[in-house]
């Protein structure tokens, strides 16, 4: 399966889109153990990200942390479509 686009827009980085969603310094810890430190991330409309590391890096942590399953450490904050969650 290919993809083609007819017509690609063209980059121009001052022409940037809102973030759709917005992580700021994220952590969590399970006990000693620092797990995720100050993650900081923004997804924009038509992004398409991978979140990509070894073993025990911290992607599942990360990705509960968005889906709401885990509470990450105070002091961070995530916001969808620029209202806080």
């Amino acid at each position: 399966m290919h993809a083609v686009l007819d017509n690609p827009t063209p980059y121009n980085p001052e022409v940037t889109p809102a973030a759709v969603l917005c992580l700021r310094n994220i952590g969590k810890s399970y006990g000693p153990v620092q797990v995720l430190s100050q993650i900081n991330v923004d997804v924009r409309p038509g992004e398409v990200l991978a979140l990509l590391g070894e073993n025990g890096a911290g992607k599942s942590t990360l990705s509960s942390i968005i889906a709401g399953l885990v509470q990450p450490e105070a002091g961070g904050s995530m916001s969808w479509l620029g209202e806080d969650y």
